[in-house]
């Protein structure tokens, strides 16, 4: 998949991962808002890379996230 690809231009932070969490895709925003540049970022788990948590320290990001596990059903 080439992120590169007018079909994955926008001006929105956008990123993709395969089922088992693996980030398949990382667009121009997504490397200016989170921080990672595409080339460290594709091929990493999701939760590794993003940790997201939220203002208390819960963890948003894990391996058994549940936008993922929601999308697989």
């Amino acid at each position: 998949m080439d992120i590169q690809s007018e079909h994955y231009i926008t001006g929105d932070t956008a990123f993709g991962v395969e089922q088992i969490g693996v980030i398949v895709l990382w667009n121009k925003a997504a490397e200016k808002s989170l921080g990672f540049p595409a080339l460290d970022a594709l091929g990493q788990k999701c939760w590794e890379l993003l940790a997201g948590h939220d203002e208390y320290g819960n963890r948003h990001c894990c391996e058994n996230c549940p936008l993922r596990e929601m999308n697989l059903r």
